[in-house]
């Protein structure tokens, strides 16, 4: 187990609540965070990396299992693969919802299946939505967000888009190198973590 204080909290200042979208902060951690086997970093896109409906990628979290069914034991990590659904099938799919008006915003992505049964669920907010390239690297697309219920059929999971946050994110942390379809890299010493502010879980991604 690794333990980490918090020293920076970094915000858009847009941000009101995840549905109407902003929803990602960047932390600094007060320590480096050493890797592990069980602790890798992850890149983060420039706006220049494409994530295209169809797209198989994966969300871990220690949320719910089901609606209103917790993790049981001793809180397993857990992982499911959902594709990227395009913002305007996503749009379509909530559009059906006749009670609860969701709008995928420019900021958002959707991934899961319009049948639902896979999907992140409460409990998951902060968590990475990871996709690998073409080259195998793996890059953060999105970070778990807010949905209606989880795993419904028409109702996929919303994420924060990342690569929407990369003049956000360079101008908080200027020594940063995103990944874009020319080249890639990891991050300085510089400890950050991109999470949803819709969750007060912090979920280590990369250095």
């Amino acid at each position: 187990m690794s333990t980490h204080h918090v020293s920076r909290v970094v915000v858009p200042s847009g941000y009101v609540e995840p549905h109407q979208g902003e929803d990602l902060a960047l932390v600094k951690l007060t320590t480096p965070v050493t890797w592990s086997d069980y602790i890798r970093p992850i890149c983060l896109p420039s706006s220049g990396a494409l994530f295209p409906g169809g797209m198989l990628c994966h969300v871990t979290g220690w949320g719910d299992i089901r609606n209103n069914v917790p993790l049981h034991g001793v809180g397993t990590l857990q992982e499911v693969a959902v594709p990227i659904i395009s913002q305007s099938s996503c749009q379509q799919m909530y559009n059906l919802q006749p009670n609860d008006k969701v709008d995928i915003l420019y900021d958002m992505m959707c991934a899961g299946y319009q049948e639902g049964k896979k999907d992140s669920c409460q409990g998951d907010s902060g968590g990475p939505l990871v996709c690998q390239m073409v080259n195998k690297t793996w890059v953060q697309a999105g970070v778990v967000s807010f949905g209606l219920g989880c795993a419904q059929a028409n109702q996929p999971g919303v994420y924060t888009k990342v690569s929407v946050f990369s003049d956000f994110i360079r101008l908080t942390i200027p020594e940063i190198r995103l990944y874009g379809r020319a080249s890639h890299s990891w991050t300085g010493m510089t400890v950050v973590l991109v999470t949803s502010l819709s969750s007060m879980l912090v979920i280590p991604l990369l250095q």
